[in-house]
């Protein structure tokens, strides 16, 4: 009895020593927007992407309007979609979050929406110690690879990559400030007053 409340004693103290690594960002940019790609559908499913601030999150959205990590998830667990679209009453459910959107162009290839509302829970967990990470957008969670390189005290190149994720600008990790900048491809980075801020880490708590 002793020796399996120590294991467990050991195993509860690493579990917090991984979490105490793990970082949480909030992206600075509100806006999201979905592209619905209606002429490349397969087995019944549509191509969608969701965007926000250089960041694009490639989905499936099935003829009901349920929206997916991918067909394994559409076919093993539909009733857990990751949000879904009524495109019909221009509306948009992401967990308990409901809005309106805004349809900016639609066509026979693909239609074009902005969700209205601004406060759409995505949050960004980085582990950048342990090259590992993952998107939150409500209750789905998309699994990222980390890669930071230092380039100058204080300042590292972060790459985050996944199957269903890209990220279109370069990303810089400021630790000390607590901000990810971003800047244009091939740009590099200067000083953080002359780039954007990306993501800003949440307080500890929050």
């Amino acid at each position: 009895m002793k020796k399996s409340f120590i294991f467990f004693l050991l195993v509860l103290s690493a579990v917090m020593m991984l979490a105490a690594n793990e970082e949480t960002f909030v992206l600075k940019s509100h806006e999201f927007r979905v592209s619905i790609e209606h002429q490349t559908q397969r087995n019944g499913l549509t191509p969608l992407v969701l965007f926000s601030d250089d960041l694009e999150i490639e989905l499936v959205m099935d003829e009901s309007g349920r929206v997916f990590i991918d067909e394994a998830q559409a076919r093993l667990n539909p009733m857990r979609p990751v949000f879904a679209i009524d495109l019909a009453a221009k509306t948009v459910a992401i967990g308990q979050v409901a809005s309106a959107t805004k349809i900016e162009a639609q066509d026979a290839v693909r239609t074009r929406l902005k969700i209205l509302r601004r406060d759409i829970p995505l949050h960004l967990h980085l582990d950048v110690e342990m090259g590992k990470g993952e998107i939150r957008l409500a209750e789905t969670r998309l699994w990222l690879a980390v890669k930071a390189e230092e380039i100058s005290p204080g300042v590292s190149t972060i790459r985050l990559t996944s199957p269903n994720v890209q990220v279109t600008r370069d990303l810089y990790y400021l630790p000390s400030r607590s901000v990810i900048h971003q800047t244009d491809p091939g740009q590099g980075f200067s000083e953080p007053g002359t780039c954007a801020v990306w993501a800003q880490r949440l307080n500890q708590g929050e």
